[in-house]
């Protein structure tokens, strides 16, 4: 059996999180912008999925999963964004650091690392970043 949560809607559309037995996922879901912002929900929902693609593999960033013109589906990260919890031991920042120098090496920047939100504390205490629509 599935469930699915909505986690937040703007202009740009919603954003769903999809559980099963198996796993848990991010579903962001453009067809719900606003019509005048359609184009660019869509040109960072293909930011988005280039960003990815070209992260693939590096523990600590989610992996693609699907996309379309419409929708992207992404791996769930577990953990707690790093705003919401206590605060974070040093191993974290290092491990943070680390992440950024993968990622770069990968040829992503993610742009939007300001946002906290975007930064996770996973459950084994290391990063995770998320929400690659800014990425260049």
């Amino acid at each position: 059996m599935s469930r699915k949560r909505l986690l937040k809607k703007d202009l740009f559309g919603e954003v769903w999180q999809q559980d099963s037995a198996a796993d848990s996922s991010i579903l962001r879901d453009t067809r719900s912008a606003r019509w005048w912002l359609r184009w660019l929900a869509r040109s960072l929902l293909r930011r988005e999925a280039r960003a990815l693609a070209a992260l693939d593999g590096i523990e600590g960033l989610p992996a693609l999963i699907s996309y379309d013109e419409h929708q992207l589906t992404r791996s769930y990260i577990g953990g707690t964004a790093m705003h919401l919890g206590p605060r974070p031991d040093r191993a974290y920042f290092v491990s943070a650091a680390q992440l950024l120098r993968r990622m770069h090496r990968a040829g992503v920047v993610h742009n939007d690392l300001a946002k906290e939100p975007n930064l996770i504390v996973r459950d084994d205490g290391k990063a995770a970043f998320i929400d690659f629509q800014l990425a260049w």
